[in-house]
C-alpha cells in the first residue's frame, strides 16, 4: 500500500495551488493528469504552460486533448484588452493625412533635386536664400 494516495484535484483547486495541479500533471494515472490539467486552465498561472506543453507527448491522447483545452484557455482571453486603430483620416485634429500635413510644414526653400551619382531626388536648401 502506498504511502500517499493519489493528489486531490478539485482541493488543489480550491486553494488556487498551481504547484500542486503541476505536479499532478506528472501522476501515473491518466484520470488525475487529465483533471490537473482542467483545473490549471482557469488559473491561467505562466508557471504552467511549460508542464501543460509537455503533456502534449503524453501516450494518451485524452490527457493530450485536456492539456490543449488548458493552454488554448490561457490564449483564448487577452490579458489587456487592445484598443482598436483609427483610420488614418481620423487621427490629427485638423482630421486630414500625415502627408498632406507634411506639404503644409514644408518650408519653400526645400526643393528636390537629382544627384549626379545615384539619379535619385534629395531635397538639398536653395542657394538662393
Amino acid at each position: 500500500m502506498p504511502l500517499f494516495g493519489p493528489p486531490n484535484i478539485p482541493q488543489l483547486e480550491a486553494k488556487r495551488d498551481t504547484q500542486g495541479l503541476i505536479k499532478a500533471l506528472a501522476y501515473k494515472d491518466a484520470a488525475i493528469r487529465i483533471a490537473a490539467a482542467e483545473a490549471l486552465a482557469p488559473l491561467k498561472d505562466l508557471l504552467a504552460v511549460e508542464p501543460l506543453a509537455g503533456l502534449l507527448k503524453d501516450g494518451n491522447a485524452d490527457v493530450r486533448r485536456a492539456s490543449i483545452a488548458a493552454l488554448a484557455a490561457r490564449a483564448a482571453t487577452p490579458a489587456e484588452p487592445r484598443s482598436p486603430r483609427k483610420p488614418a483620416r481620423e487621427c490629427g485634429p485638423d482630421r486630414s493625412s500625415a502627408a498632406e500635413r507634411r506639404a503644409r510644414t514644408r518650408p519653400a526653400a526645400w526643393q528636390p533635386i537629382r544627384h549626379r551619382r545615384s539619379g535619385t531626388a534629395r531635397k538639398a536648401r536653395n542657394s538662393s536664400t
